[in-house]
């Protein structure tokens, strides 16, 4: 409804749909990794914003999860992402990536 404090949404691009709103001040803010806001930001040109802050929490208790269906061949699928990692690691290639999007490898 047009009185919600809260509003949620799905779909292609929610982030890049959420800072447009943002621009034209339909939202005052946004909840979301500092990061993926901020790379998200700066792909589509926007810079006038202020990062309000964040839970102070470290970021390596920050946990992504990946799931794979059990109803696949989740191990198989497992093993081959964690060996894919480890190789991008011990290539450079990991510590690439990241730097693009101004992280750091979280071993």
């Amino acid at each position: 409804s047009s009185d919600s404090k809260v509003i949620s949404i799905a779909g292609n691009d929610p982030l890049e749909r959420l800072i447009k709103m943002l621009i034209v001040k339909r939202v005052d803010a946004i909840l979301e990794d500092h990061a993926v806001f901020s790379y998200t930001a700066n792909r589509i040109g926007f810079t006038d914003y202020r990062y309000a802050g964040d839970d102070k929490s470290d970021p390596v208790d920050n946990k992504l999860y990946i799931a794979f269906s059990p109803a696949t061949r989740s191990n198989e699928y497992a093993k081959l992402l964690s060996k894919g990692i480890s190789n991008l690691r011990k290539s450079g290639e990991l510590s690439r990536i990241l730097a693009k999007y101004g992280l750091k490898d979280w071993k």
